[in-house]
């Protein structure tokens, strides 16, 4: 009823709640992972709360997900039958896909009777947009690639189940076509109707959630680039000081060498070494607090401005050539 007034969709993706990222690969840890530990990974594509969302007809042509049933679409929807939409890169498990969903239907998964499970398989390498910036992995734009999907089928749920499916675990999307547009309130005698008034009673903004995600991550990396900035900032005055103080301490080393024929070049390496290993000792100090990419990267700049300074302090020991 709510579809005949509105185009709406439904994506359920609770499956791929990220809850921490793996420390050495830095890939997202989902709870879908999480609820079968130890299992495989053939175990985590086949079961229904492994790499499995749930979505209707209407997300998969918004999606354009690409079906190799040219028909499928078209197909009026059989009260009897859940279409499960795999990957042709998990063709060999269908059998195990049917046997798994098969034996979680009633209990687990909470369809009101047996189904009968068709499998239809799909191009590889598509994107599943989760709509929910909690759901799937945020560096990828939330996106999911190649899951397993299930197509909704609204006559094996009760009202109950239907209800915690769109709101706990979902769910149900509309297009808002203007801010004045009080959606939500034109389609509450629907919902009051089918019974569903103390489940669907308020409505989420996917576009300001969104926004204030990107308002927090404007946040964090202000406050990281300003972080960064100081501890650089401290870090260059550090190795200033500890190449002036050098330098003071050689000076008359640096002349005698400059008179026997060294050049600038094989004075600065041949007294570069204590500082370089200063920025070094602070690059391996800031690696153990917490590993970044970015800390090599802290420790090249150091290494030129120590360059720099020190080419700055030869030119000013050689212009005056009076030090000794």
């Amino acid at each position: 009823m709510i579809t005949s007034q509105l185009s709406t969709f439904i994506i359920i993706a609770n499956n791929f709640t990220m809850i921490d990222r793996d420390p050495d690969t830095k890939e997202p840890i989902y709870i879908g992972q999480q609820i079968m530990p130890n299992e495989t990974v053939r175990d985590y594509n086949t079961e229904p709360f492994g790499n499995s969302i749930i979505v209707d007809k209407n997300y998969l042509k918004r999606q354009n997900i690409k079906i190799h049933d040219s028909n499928f679409f078209q197909r009026s929807v059989d009260r009897s039958i859940v279409y499960i939409l795999v990957p042709d890169k998990y063709q060999r498990s269908d059998t195990e896909i049917i046997k798994n969903y098969s034996a979680n239907a009633i209990e687990k998964i909470g369809y009101s009777k047996m189904p009968k499970f068709k499998i239809i398989h799909t191009f590889n390498n598509q994107k599943y947009f989760t709509y929910n910036i909690n759901l799937g992995d945020p560096a990828t734009g939330n996106n999911l690639v190649d899951p397993i999907a299930v197509v909704f089928n609204k006559n094996l749920v009760d009202l109950q189940t239907f209800g915690n499916m769109l709101t706990i675990d979902g769910g149900l999307f509309f297009e808002k076509n203007s801010e004045a547009q009080d959606v939500f309130n034109l389609l509450k005698p629907t919902i009051k109707k089918v019974g569903l008034s103390n489940t669907l009673n308020m409505s989420v903004s996917v576009y300001k959630d969104f926004s204030r995600y990107l308002a927090k991550q404007r946040s964090t990396l202000l406050a990281q680039t300003l972080h960064f900035f100081l501890l650089l900032l401290i870090d260059c005055l550090l190795i200033k000081e500890i190449i002036i103080l050098f330098f003071e301490l050689n000076k008359k080393q640096f002349i005698v060498k400059w008179v026997l024929g060294y050049s600038r070049i094989g004075l600065l390496f041949d007294t570069i070494f204590w500082p370089l290993l200063v920025i070094l000792a602070i690059s391996v100090f800031y690696q153990l607090i917490n590993y970044s990419i970015t800390n090599y990267a802290f420790a090249l700049v150091l290494i030129v401005v120590s360059i720099v300074m020190y080419s700055s302090l030869f030119n000013q020991i050689f212009r005056r050539n009076q030090l000794w």
